[in-house]
Formats: C-alpha cells, structure tokens, sequence
C-alpha cells in the first residue's frame, strides 16, 4: 500500500485524499480559505482569484496560486495567511468591488447600523447592503469582511444600471449584484445538463445571461433553483420571501414526489417557511431539488388554509366544532353497508398517515380504500415479487456511471426529477441513452435513440430486443441452461418484422436496440408505469426484469433497476396493506361503484390530489351519486365545493412523519412550524376519529411495519436480486388495433419555435401547440394542413382544440408537443399555493377525432 500523502497548511500536517486540491484539504479540516467561485460538486474554475494561497514546494521554490484549481501535493507547505497573500487577495476583492455595491461590505460601522437608518457617512442607498434581499446571508460579505478592506477602495464603482428580470416564473435577476463567478452558468450546464444560463458579452464586458434570446423561458429553464443556491451575492434570489430572514434551519424532506429528496428549510420567527434549499451535505440528493420542491413548498403558510371543520347546508358550509363535526360524519356513515364506504387517501400520506388508512378500512371493513394515484396495482405486485421491494435497486447516483441507461415509460424529468439527472449526465459524458415512450418528453432530447411504440405495447418491444440480442448470441452466457432453453421457445413469438408492424417501432430501431444494450458492459433500466394498462403491467415488468438478467444488468456499478412511483405515499401504502392482509381497490374502480351508485359515502384526504386526475367523468356526476362525501385537505378546492363534511388537516410542516423515499431511504421528516390553530389534525387522528372513536399505537405499528422491510430503520431490505427469467404465454394477435391514439409531450426547450410576449407585465409563451398526425391518417379522416379539429377520449371528455399538421411520423398516433415553460407560467399565475398538485400530466389516450 503506498504511503499516505501529506500537505502542511498553516503549520498543520494534513492527509490528502486522491485528486484533491488544496482548497478541498483545507475545507476538509476545518481551515477557512476564502473562495466566490469554487463550490462543491462542481469543478473547480479559478475565475475570482480569492483564494490565492502561498505554496512552497518540496525544492524550496514558493509561488502564489489559487487554492482551488490547484492540486494538493506531497510535501507541499501552504501558507494562507501571511502579509503577501492577504494583500494579493484584497486587491483582488477591490477589483471585485469596484462593479458591486459596496458602501456597507467596507464600512467599519456595519455592526452599529440598522437597516432601516440613514447612512452616516452619505452612501447612496443603491450602494447599500440594505436593498440587497441576501442582505447578511451574502458569501461575498463575509469574503470582504475576512480580508479587512479599507473604508474606502482605490478603484472607483461603477454601477452597471441593468434592469432587474421579474418578469419570469418564481425567481429574480439583478445582475447589478452579480460578480460574474459564473457559477450559476456552471451549475446549469454542468449538474443540471441544462444550459439555460451563460456567460455573454454587452460591450465588451463578460456578464451572465440566458443561452437564448432574453427570457428564461426561451433558455430551456426547468427552474430548480439550484443557480439560486450556489449564487455567492444577492443576483439570483427567489420571488417570494426574498426579504425575509430565517430564523431556524430544518434538514427536512420534501413531499412532492415520490423522490422525497433532503432538503434545508428555513422558517422565519413568524414560523413561516420562507426557502427550501438543496441539502449539500445529502449523499441522496447532492444538494438538488426540482421546481416542485424549490418553489413548491409554501402552501403551509397559506392565508387561504381551512382552519376549521365545516358542515354543509343546503348550499352553503357552515363552520363547526371538530367534534360536532365527527359526530355528525359517524351518525350517517352508520347507516351504510361497509362496502357502501369507500376511502381515497393523499398521495403524500406517510407512514403514520397509510397505517392509519389501514386501521378505518378496518373499522369500516371496506375493500373500496385506495391511494389517490396508485392505479396500477400490478405494477406494485410485479415489482415486490421480483426485486422484493419497492424502491430502485441501487442509489440513483449509479446511473451516471451506465454506459447505456434504458428509459422506458416514465417522464422522469417533470415527475421524479432526481433520476434524470445522473442520467443525462452519463449522456452528456458519451453514454448511451434509449428512451422507450411514445411521447416527446424531454429526455428525448439528449437520447442516441429513441422509440415510439403505440401505447400499451412497450413489453413487446422489451422482449423483442430479448430475442435479438439471443438471436445474435449476445447475451450474457452464465446462465442455467434449462431457463435459457424455455425463455428461447417463449422468444420465438416476437419476430422483429410482426412487432414492428404492431407497435409502430421500426425494425431497424429494434435492432439498434439491440446492439446498444448487448454490447454495453453497463446498462440500467429506469422505468415507470405511465403508458401501461394493467392487463399489460405483468408482462411489461417481467420484459424488463428478463432483459436485465441476460445483459447481466441487474445489480453494479452503472446497473440496475429503477421503477418510479406516482406520490410518495404510495408504495408506502401498497406494503401496509399486503402486509396487513387488507383489500383494497384504486379510484377508477371507486369512480365507476359511485356510478353505479354501490358506493353512496367517500371519504377523501385531499393533499395533493388533483380533482381531474382521479375522476375522469367529473366531479359533479360523482357528487350527484354520493349520498355523504366527507372532505379533508387544508386548501379549498373544488371538491370542498361539494363536499357534505370539511375536516382541516396539518401539512408535512406541521407535524413529525416518517417516509421512504424512492431509493429505500427510510427518513424522518421534522415538524418545523406549530399548526395554525388546534383544529387541524393529521391524516392520521382524521383516521381515529372517523367511524368510531379508536386511539392507535402508532409508534408500535410503525415500527412493526418498518422492521418487516427493514434490517437497521434507515433502509429498505434489499435482498441479492435472483438471475431468474420469467414468462408467460402472450397472444401477439391481440395487440392488433385500429385505434387512434393522442399522445401528448412536453420538453423544456426548442428556441428556433419559441416565441415569447409581454402579458401583464410577464413574459408567456405564445406559439400556438399543434397536433400532428400521419399523412394516411389525415388521408382516412379527409383532413389538411391547419384544419382545426378537437380530441375526446372513450368517455366523451374533450382532450385539446387546436389546429393539425400532417407531417405526422406514427400511423395511427395523433401526437403534440408543449413546453415546460409554458406550464410552468401557467402554474404560477393559477395563484394555487399548492401548484404542484395540479401539474399536468402527459396522459396517452385513445381518442376519436371531431371536425
């Protein structure tokens, strides 16, 4: 074993870890270098010079170099506080100064002065710290106030008169502040494989700017805050609360999605929530978030929350007690058969919340109790029967190491946007990307290849690179001969030429697919449910799970699987009642018993939940077929509209939870802010009260639950995955289908298309979104080019209006592409605090066409 190197910094003998800077040692030892441009997980840039440090190496020779590009070396002596460096590194921040405001970053007085007071030494109040919004949480002061800068600095300020960007979604621009570090365009283009920021030139001077025109919406912004959090000044800070000070600091989880990613939650001494930053220090999520959980995540401080029960009379609610409330909910659900009472819980239930779930569908002893958005529960069974878990295989950070990472059914940018980014990471650093979904979603954009198969037929074309890739002889050899001679006779019912004609995938395609996986040595499988029906889901997951063992794909470095879930509390829920031994259903078969009138009382714990979603035939038929429809959420909505009985309920922030977040991680989410008022009550205490008035011993419950899929509490078990194949019989002939189909898709950017208008005082997206279709289809439906027709789907709903171009690629697949920014504008001028409840998902349906 070779010996450990050494550095001495400031006199102190430091170990150095492999490929170390210098910088990097001393923050890992607690020694402050100064530094604006460096920031952890990016590499190092060397552009503000802050951190210069003097270095003696091993032959006596001394230079001056800048700590953060520079690697640590055995032997080395590191001064970075002598009289040389100190006046190098000041002069360097005086060059700084000179095009930042100043007045109180230099001023000796700062500690004696208020931000309301008048300067005394007639600075100009744009020079002033005060109408800075990180006023006193800004790196750069604490860099100027380390090197002790004179009252006054030999270089004059010149200020740069920019105009200030409000005028895009959930963030501001004032690049007056900004001293061009340039790390908020390196955190875009090399964390987040984005590029919506850059360094521009306006007269010869280099500043930050949008890669296209002026907008972040024509930059292909997917505004996840993370520029904001690595900026050093006040240039990038979010729109609300920016003047707010916090007060405490959570380490906290967000709620959004099922990625349940770390999160730094700062409230305010009014206990309101006013930032959610990325938690640096999280192996999980490397300090990043998503525009869900950077901007998402203020709904508790709402001043339209419901405080109190309500009871509706006639036509209007009138407030209550909580008791009385109860009362009257256990009175009338009395009077029905247990199967009469159905029960929809919150997509971002916890652990408590769905053990609760279980324990009033016990009361009630009903079979009709569901998760909002688990509809598809043979994916949930197909998953725990060949991983024996529900979480992916490994760390989602593996997969930047896959030479080849397979997508398949599942929009993971917009839904589970954690997963994406390892992925496109590998991509961008020449791994191969092959998105298998009919739709344009935004990872098509950085895929080698992409397939389009008709929805619903996905696992055919899994198993047709299966068969490929056996015909060839490529696939891996150490495996038991009888399986292999079985899964050969299954394989011959997927002849390429027959499953191209089905699923629409050209031949070629297949067999690029084929050659992409079989020949690389790291291949992952990244896959959700989205365009799967479940009659198909079984085979759909076994086609995945079967290609994986004969690329010996299954578990390793830059391997594995990564199934993706709709809400954080679902594949929570999915286990507590299998465990349990308790039936339940989902809200499709819940909509239709209401149809049918055999469902007559709902109860529904709202947060989170799309109205649009979960019933398809619209509210107003649902609420016509109930007799007694029970309400609890902490937000009105439209179902409060309509609802017999409104409990209020806490939010994430308002009590202590447990969750498990996509990767296994089993986590505690910290109460942060004390609710409203007495009132609110979790989904938990709603469950004890409803029915009958029954106390759980919650924390035993739990703990039961989490020893049964958990050997240290902190984990999901996770047995060595078995190399087994497993099939059964398909009968092709069925996937034979003359229906038309729309597919919808989103991506974040194609500027030679966007177009973007001033409207009230905010910039929007105005090209129009056209639908497409294949010329034979426009032949078959006596359609032309910019006829406007409209879309329905089997239930009579419209879809989408709009105008078609019959440049189609697909036969029988009406397709249509929107932007990510569009939505998101969209979302924010909704003025719903809890915007991302209600984002819109890319749903393929099938459709007739009306004229």
């Amino acid at each position: 074993m070779a010996d450990v190197q050494k550095i001495n910094i400031d006199g102190k003998e430091l170990d150095i870890q492999s490929g170390q800077t210098i910088l990097q040692v001393a923050m890992d030892n607690d020694i402050y270098i100064p530094y604006l441009c460096y920031y952890p997980s990016m590499k190092p840039y060397g552009a503000c010079r802050a951190c210069l440090v003097e270095v003696e190496m091993p032959n006596g020779r001394k230079m001056t170099v800048a700590s953060c590009t520079t690697p640590a070396g055995d032997s080395m002596k590191v001064e970075s506080d002598n009289d040389s460096v100190n006046d190098l590194r000041k002069g360097v921040v005086e060059l700084l100064m000179s095009e930042h405001p100043h007045g109180c970053l230099t001023c000796h007085r700062i500690e004696l002065c208020g931000p309301q007071d008048i300067c005394q030494r007639h600075v100009a109040v744009t020079d002033r710290c005060t109408i800075c919004p990180k006023n006193e949480r800004c790196e750069l002061k604490d860099t100027a106030r380390f090197v002790q800068l004179d009252m006054t600095i030999p270089l004059n300020y010149n200020r740069r008169d920019l105009p200030i960007h409000v005028d895009d979604p959930f963030y501001d621009r004032d690049y007056n502040l900004c001293i061009v570090c340039a790390r908020c365009v390196r955190v875009c283009d090399e964390i987040r494989i984005d590029s919506a920021l850059t360094l521009v030139s306006r007269s010869g001077v280099s500043l930050v700017g949008t890669s296209n025109g002026t907008s972040l919406l024509e930059s292909g912004c997917e505004f996840c805050g993370a520029c904001i959090d690595v900026c050093p000044t006040g240039a990038l800070v979010e729109r609300n609360y920016k003047w707010e000070k916090s007060d405490k600091e959570f380490s906290a989880t967000c709620f959004n999605c099922a990625g349940g990613c770390d999160a730094l939650v700062e409230v305010n001494k009014s206990e309101k929530l006013v930032r959610f930053k990325g938690d640096l220090s999280s192996e999980s999520t490397r300090g990043q978030l998503c525009y869900k959980g950077k901007f998402g995540y203020d709904y508790p401080n709402s001043t339209s929350r419901i405080k109190k029960s309500y009871v509706k009379e006639v036509y209007k609610h009138k407030s209550v007690d909580n008791e009385l409330a109860f009362s009257e909910i256990n009175t009338k659900l009395s009077n029905y058969e247990s199967n009469e009472i159905a029960i929809i819980t919150s997509p971002r239930a916890s652990v408590e919340d769905n053990i609760g779930v279980l324990n009033l569908a016990k009361k009630v002893n009903t079979k009709y109790v569901a998760s909002a958005y688990l509809n598809n529960k043979p994916y949930y069974k197909s998953l725990s029967e060949r991983l024996g878990y529900l979480s992916s295989s490994s760390n989602v950070w593996n997969l930047e190491k896959s030479n080849c990472n397979v997508v398949i059914s599942s929009n993971i940018t917009e839904d589970n946007n954690l997963i994406s980014l390892p992925i496109k990471k590998a991509s961008k650093e020449q791994s191969d990307l092959i998105v298998i979904d009919p739709r344009e979603i935004d990872l098509t954009r950085y895929a080698k290849l992409w397939l389009k198969p008709v929805p619903g037929t996905e696992g055919l074309v899994i198993n047709t690179i299966s068969k490929i890739i056996f015909d060839q002889n490529l696939e891996y050899k150490d495996l038991d001969s009888d399986q292999i001679d079985s899964f050969k006779k299954f394989m011959w019912n997927f002849d390429p030429v027959k499953i191209s004609s089905l699923t629409k995938v050209p031949e070629q395609q297949l067999y690029e697919a084929a050659e992409l996986i079989s020949k690389s040595s790291k291949t992952s499988f990244t896959f959700g449910q989205d365009t799967i029906s479940e009659s198909e889901t079984s085979d759909y997951i076994d086609s995945i799970y079967n290609l994986a063992v004969i690329t010996d794909s299954l578990e390793g470095e830059g391997k594995g699987l990564y199934p993706t879930f709709n809400g954080i509390g679902s594949s929570s829920f999915y286990q507590i009642f299998q465990i349990n031994k308790q039936e339940f259903s989902n809200t499709k078969e819940i909509s239709k018993k209401i149809l049918d009138k055999s469902i007559k009382a709902l109860i529904i714990f709202g947060d989170g939940i799309n109205p649009n979603v979960i019933f398809d035939e619209g509210l107003d038929k649902i609420s016509e077929n109930l007799d007694v429809l029970v309400y609890s959420n902490h937000l009105k909505n439209e179902i409060f509209e309509i609802a017999d009985y409104v409990i209020p309920t806490k939010t994430y922030a308002e009590q202590n939870s447990t969750i498990i977040n996509l990767a296994g991680k089993i986590k505690k989410a910290p109460k942060m802010v004390n609710p409203v008022n007495d009132n609110l009550l979790s989904i938990l205490e709603i469950s004890e009260k409803i029915y009958s008035d029954t106390k759980l011993d919650i924390e035993n419950a739990k703990n039961s639950y989490i020893s049964k899929i958990s050997d240290d509490s902190e984990n999901v078990r996770k047995n060595k995955l078995l190399k087994n194949l497993k099939f059964s019989s398909t009968e092709i002939d069925k996937y034979e289908s003359k229906s038309l189909y729309y597919s919808p898709g989103r991506i974040l950017n194609r500027p030679e298309e966007i177009n973007v208008e001033v409207e009230s005082d905010m910039n929007k997206i105005t090209t129009p979104m056209k639908l497409r279709l294949h010329p034979n289809d426009a032949t078959a439906y006596n359609l032309k080019d910019s006829t406007k027709i409209t879309l329905e789907d089997e239930n009579g709903n419209t879809i989408i209006s709009s105008e078609i171009i019959t440049d189609g690629e697909i036969e029988g697949m009406i397709t249509s592409t929107d932007y990510f920014g569009r939505m998101v504008t969209d979302l924010e001028s909704s003025n719903n605090p809890d915007f991302s409840s209600i984002v819109p998902q890319l749903e393929c349906k099938k459709i007739k066409i009306i004229k």
